[in-house]
């Protein structure tokens, strides 16, 4: 099994091509198939910063932890730890795990970012959803929800949000919707 740690600061300490080839694969997958984001986010330059990384090429894993930003075009990623999940090398699943995490994008045709916020931020990149648990909130121009699990379908623009999960009781979902202008 193959699992490299790399240090990334001090900036002394560049990254492996072969970490830097696969972050920008990573990127590069993301960006060009979300086809709600702006069509320039897969043409920008991937940025990617953190205190360590770790890859399992074998498992398909990659593992970026302390202060990790990953950003490219209006797409950005950041949180305490941020987990890439990929099959054949395609990335798959991107978990973001922070205090909490954020994901920010800006959708094709739409004047204002998506913005969510949660303890645990799960992009499915294959379906294009993002599920966010714990504190979750997401918000997009004067449309905002927040609840204990928000899961958002980017393709269809649908939302799904709960109060309460796993036998909790007691939350309450909250929404602020637009009024008549």
């Amino acid at each position: 099994m193959f699992t490299k740690l790399v240090k990334t600061r001090p900036p002394a300490n560049p990254l492996s091509s072969k970490t830097t080839t696969f972050a920008i694969f990573i990127g590069l997958a993301l960006c060009s198939s979300a086809g709600w984001a702006l069509d320039s986010d897969s043409a920008q330059p991937i940025n990617l910063e953190a205190d360590r990384a770790e890859l399992d090429d074998q498992k398909g894993i990659s593992t970026y932890s302390g202060r990790v930003t990953l950003t490219q075009g209006t797409l950005e990623l950041k949180g305490d730890k941020l987990i890439i999940r990929s099959v054949n090398g395609e990335p798959q699943l991107i978990t973001t795990i922070g205090k909490p995490g954020k994901f920010k994008q800006r959708p094709q045709d739409k004047p204002d970012d998506v913005i969510a916020t949660a303890t645990t931020i799960k992009y499915d990149v294959a379906q294009e959803k993002i599920i966010l648990d714990g504190n979750a909130l997401l918000i997009q121009g004067n449309q905002r929800f927040s609840g204990a699990h928000i899961s958002y379908d980017m393709l269809t623009d649908k939302v799904k949000a709960l109060g309460s999960v796993g036998g909790e009781s007691g939350g309450r979902v909250h929404m602020t919707l637009p009024g008549r202008q």
